[in-house]
């Protein structure tokens, strides 16, 4: 795992780089029809891709609200979120088909980053998760 120290410019950062990355950190990854990189971490599917022309790394999970949870209740979640865990963006978004929450983090790749600095990234975001579930005070997600 040597290799991931090197800086990676933003225009190397792929979809296939996301790829060898991850499985020489031994995820259990997969790339997708749309070339984000599918992640399974404790049980939670989380998609990574990155952006090139906006010089950007992005993670993301969609969690599933309960059918009974109002649109105001997600919102004063994410609100809840986003006040408290200002790692992560939670947002619910309309053109979901069911409510979902959507959580993501995002990393400026201009000046290039490290593999160690996407892997690292990469298990920080999964770990605020349990963060995300104590701020659910009224208990809707699913």
């Amino acid at each position: 795992m040597a290799a991931t120290a090197e800086l990676i410019s933003k225009d190397e950062l792929t979809a296939a780089k996301l790829l060898e990355l991850y499985q020489s950190a031994y995820f259990n990854v997969s790339l997708d029809p749309d070339g984000d990189a599918r992640l399974t971490m404790e049980g939670a599917l989380v998609f990574a891709s990155v952006e090139p022309q906006r010089a950007l790394f992005r993670t993301r999970l969609f969690l599933k609200v309960k059918p009974n949870a109002t649109r105001q209740q997600i919102l004063e979640l994410c609100n809840r979120i986003n006040d408290g865990l200002v790692f992560i963006r939670a947002c619910c978004p309309a053109a979901a088909q069911s409510p979902t929450l959507l959580l993501d983090h995002y990393i400026d790749t201009t000046a290039g980053v490290t593999g160690l600095e996407v892997i690292d990234e990469t298990r920080r975001f999964r770990s605020l998760l349990s963060s995300v579930f104590a701020k659910d005070t009224d208990d809707i997600l699913g």
